[in-house]
């Protein structure tokens, strides 16, 4: 099948100051997109008859999507904050075939509640950021098949649940070096509904972990640089990159006949300029 996708957007944002400490604000982004697909499905089974005819199918969705976030500094280096911001992924079509499939399939979407403290130490050479956030994931967009389990398609259902911590820190301890470290801690990432309607019928279950996101991931850099005496407008510098990324497995359910479990592994990186 050919596919043509269009969209279109606009975004704005207004902040409003209370009591001369703490800000509200507001965010709206109003998107159009248009999905245009021209295809058949090719059957090597002469049993079934004849090939289905070519087929046009259009989508078109129309959403706005919020967000918005009160905080408040307490004083000039630190500022907390909560946070209620909407996301989305696109919908689309599903090419026909000698089975009756549903003819495209909608936007899922997420709302990602979060509260947090940013922070500045040190006259600015230190930065720490944290977050705690629950994110509700609905209408999720599945790779299923019909209630005869014969074609597949992609459909909705379903919906699955986050929570999680986020730390991440930035440190300058001379004026040469940087340094920079992050961690991010999931310990519920799974399924909070069945993926099984009356359309579509897809592995995941109620309390199955969502796959290939790990529990635990971080990170660690340090970057040195220093002028060159024999070259006054040059530097040296050298880089060190470290990023850990915790097991996971690589299916909805358990019990699936793929479901492998991928290692946890970590990847060193360094250069030098």
């Amino acid at each position: 099948n050919t596919r043509e996708i269009g969209e279109s957007s606009v975004f704005g944002e207004v902040s409003y100051k209370l009591f001369e400490s703490w800000e509200i604000m507001a965010g709206l982004r109003q998107f159009t997109a248009e999905q245009n697909d021209a295809g058949f499905y090719l059957f090597q089974f002469p049993l079934f008859g004849g090939l289905p005819p070519p087929d046009n199918r259009h989508f078109k969705e129309d959403r706005l999507i919020k967000k918005f976030q009160l905080s408040f500094p307490p004083n000039d280096d630190v500022t907390v904050f909560a946070l209620a911001s909407e996301g989305f992924r696109l919908g689309g079509t599903n090419q026909p075939n000698i089975a009756a499939v549903p003819p495209g399939y909608e936007a899922d979407s997420l709302w990602n509640y979060e509260v947090g403290v940013k922070s500045a130490w040190l006259d600015g050479r230190l930065i720490v950021n944290s977050s705690a956030f629950y994110i509700d994931w609905d209408n999720i967009q599945v790779s299923g098949r019909d209630p005869t389990g014969s074609f597949a398609f992609i459909g909705n259902a379903g919906a699955a649940e986050v929570q999680g911590l986020e730390l991440e820190t930035f440190f300058q301890p001379i004026r040469s070096l940087n340094l920079s470290a992050g961690l991010s801690w999931l310990p519920k990432r799974e399924l909070v509904e069945d993926q099984v309607n009356a359309t579509v019928h897809a592995p995941g279950r109620k309390g199955d972990e969502l796959p290939r996101i790990p529990e635990y991931t971080a990170n660690f850099s340090a970057q040195y640089v220093r002028s060159l005496a024999a070259l006054p407008s040059w530097s040296a510098w050298v880089r060190g990159d470290w990023s850990y990324h915790g097991k996971s497995r690589t299916e909805l359910r358990p019990t699936a006949a793929t479901n492998r479990l991928q290692e946890a592994y970590d990847i060193t990186n360094i250069r030098f300029g």
